[in-house]
């Protein structure tokens, strides 16, 4: 009893050393005028690809590793992209295989697309329905990879989430 009473001691001795520690240190910060909501950061391995809400459309801004703005934002979605009297609440991005792959749902979370750009921005294929009418809400959705398919995951109020 005296061996488990010191092992747990220490462990939560050690635990409490873990938690009061910094996990992250910021060691710079930007800011991109005009930019809301920020969907997702990547690394094509030669540029950082930030997805970003501007206008009310999502743009694409990169930056070098030094932070420095390459370029000027790429807008990657019109009002053609989504129903008519909605608007894009939310979305997110992941980079596989030399392209980003980009996920947003519409006011009313009933709605989620899907689409690819390569690293330039330009659309490859078309845009893609993943949920229409939804009766789930399709925003704060998850968009992730197993680095050979996508998955992408909304709420499913009661259950868990809806995975495509």
């Amino acid at each position: 009893m005296a061996k488990n009473y010191i092992l747990s001691f220490l462990l939560l001795l050690f635990s409490a050393t873990i938690f009061s520690q910094n996990i992250l240190t910021q060691v710079d910060s930007i800011q991109i005028n005009g930019a809301s909501i920020w969907g997702g950061i990547s690394y094509d391995g030669h540029r950082i690809n930030i997805t970003t809400m501007m206008g009310g459309e999502i743009n694409l801004v990169k930056f070098d590793t030094a932070l420095n703005q390459i370029g000027s934002n790429k807008p990657l979605t019109t009002s053609a992209d989504y129903p008519s009297g909605t608007t894009i609440t939310d979305h997110k991005q992941i980079f596989i295989n030399n392209h980003i792959y980009i996920t947003f749902s519409t006011s009313g979370d009933a709605d989620l697309f899907l689409f690819e750009i390569d690293t330039n921005g330009n659309r490859v294929g078309q845009l893609d329905t993943v949920a229409w009418n939804s009766t789930s809400p399709t925003n704060d959705m998850v968009l992730t990879t197993d680095s050979t398919q996508l998955s992408i995951l909304h709420f499913y109020p009661g259950y868990q989430s809806w995975a495509y």
